[in-house]
């Protein structure tokens, strides 16, 4: 498989596992209910404990150029599907699907879906 492709399947696991595995209160901190796409630049990938981030930087839908920071999954789990550190990579044109953060005009996302944009 390609870096792409498991990256889709990474993203498709992490989309049916959140609700699952969660630890604290997600809708605490994210509109559960809600779903909101962004499409943008990789800017920053933490692979990390308890969670992993990545920082997109996207426009808003004014037109703002607005930095992302995504929560996904603990690194153990990614790893465990089979992502790896070169997996996703600093530059690279990405789409998310995913849960906006709480309050609005807080520029943050829980990854429900990611994919590469060609």
């Amino acid at each position: 498989m390609t870096p792409r492709t498991w990256l889709a399947a990474i993203a498709l696991v992490v989309l049916l596992s959140v609700s699952g595995e969660a630890h604290h209160s997600l809708a605490a901190t994210y509109g559960i209910s809600d779903t909101q796409t962004i499409e943008g630049i990789v800017v920053q990938v933490a692979l990390r404990e308890p969670h992993s981030f990545v920082h997109i930087e996207a426009l808003d839908d004014d037109g703002i150029m607005r930095r992302w920071r995504v929560e996904w999954e603990d690194v153990g789990h990614l790893i465990q599907r089979g992502m790896t550190r070169d997996t996703l990579r600093v530059g690279e044109r990405v789409r998310l699907v995913g849960h906006p953060g709480r309050p609005d005009g807080v520029y943050r996302l829980l990854v429900a879906h990611m994919s590469p944009v060609d």
